[in-house]
């Protein structure tokens, strides 16, 4: 969540609190060996997506200090060493995952059940690992994979571990500790292994995939544009990708899954709008040029903010794509004003202004 808050945060130029932000979970990092999925002690069974990378980057980008950088780079290494050690699949990619505790099975089990009114004959130990994985993953819930998130490799996860590399080679270059090239080889294996594993060439999209059975996900998801927004993806696959994006895109902004047959409650999927997944979607696009497709989207988003709050008084959680208002899937009672909701807002508003002012050539 931090991340998209980082982005407001950068745009209106509060730079020492988005410093803040990162330099508390580099220590987590350092700390545990994982950025735990939330700042309390109930959280350590399970990570985060790595997107503290991508934070670094942009704080480092703004600050230039080495010295902080060196310490960064330290801590985005064991968070490298989780992935790949904790988080293995045989064939070198990761996969979300949780650390099961006994004394907690029984209660993530029947929140499984209750906020997604499914499998409740799933055993315990199942359901409770059902739970914490998807947490992981940040989509919790949704219908990617299943009754066996644990074994599927994920486009998104991979991507973001890519830029994990990727990011290493290049801090590891600016402070010239001779890594850089150990870095710029992992992240192409990755990107190789990627491409040979979750690309699917018939439906032209990098899919999740069962590490098991081999089998691809069947749900198209925001997943398949991680690629496309670190910028690992080829020109070719870029474009096969965004051929599908009407499946995705609705009235009001960019859903989480294509519309689909389904049991149960998951709200991450269609029609729940994210405000995160509208930033994946927009620098998605605009990495491979499709500059007018990316505006589009963050206008979508402009709107559907400002004509709730101008309604409720309220930004929100997340929003109704084909009815533009708050009238969405919920798992549980939705909260007023998430910090990536603000974040994501003002990054758009301030791209948009900017866009404005060299169209009138100000």
């Amino acid at each position: 969540d931090t991340y998209f808050t980082n982005l407001g945060l950068l745009e209106t130029g509060n730079w020492e609190q988005a410093l803040h932000n990162v330099s508390d979970m580099l220590f987590l990092v350092e700390r545990f060996g994982f950025m735990p999925n939330g700042n309390r002690a109930r959280y350590l069974n399970r990570s985060q997506p790595p997107f503290l990378s991508l934070m670094v980057r942009d704080v480092y980008e703004h600050t230039k200090d080495r010295e902080w950088l060196a310490e960064a780079y330290n801590a985005l290494k064991r968070e490298h060493s989780f992935w790949c050690n904790e988080r293995a699949c045989e064939n070198g990619l990761s996969h979300y995952g949780c650390i099961p505790e006994a004394h907690l099975v029984e209660i993530c089990a029947e929140r499984w059940r209750t906020r997604t009114g499914t499998d409740a004959s799933l055993e315990a130990s199942m359901a409770a690992g059902q739970y914490m994985t998807h947490a992981e993953s940040g989509w919790d819930m949704n219908p990617r994979w299943g009754a066996c998130a644990r074994d599927y490799a994920p486009p998104d996860l991979n991507a973001l571990l890519w830029a994990l590399e990727t990011n290493l080679s290049d801090f590891a270059e600016i402070l010239q500790n001779g890594e850089a090239e150990l870095w710029r080889q992992r992240a192409e294996n990755r990107k190789n292994m990627m491409s040979a594993f979750l690309w699917n060439s018939e439906r032209g999209a990098f899919l999740d995939r069962n590490t098991v059975t081999g089998a691809f996900g069947e749900i198209f998801s925001v997943a398949s544009l991680y690629p496309l927004f670190v910028g690992m993806a080829d020109r070719d696959q870029a474009a096969k990708t965004l051929k599908k994006l009407h499946l995705l895109e609705h009235s009001h902004g960019i859903c989480p899954c294509e519309a689909h047959e389904r049991s149960g409650t998951y709200q991450w999927d269609s029609p729940n709008l994210w405000p995160c997944l509208q930033w994946i979607t927009y620098k998605a696009l605009k990495n491979y040029g499709y500059d007018g497709d990316a505006l589009r989207i963050a206008q979508k988003y402009i709107s559907v903010v400002e004509i709730n709050e101008a309604k409720t008084g309220q930004l929100w959680e997340k929003y109704n794509a084909d009815s533009g208002f708050c009238d969405v899937i919920n798992e549980y009672p939705m909260p007023p004003m998430l910090g990536w909701s603000a974040g994501v807002y003002l990054k758009f508003k301030g791209l948009r202004e900017l866009s404005e002012r060299r169209e009138k050539g100000s």
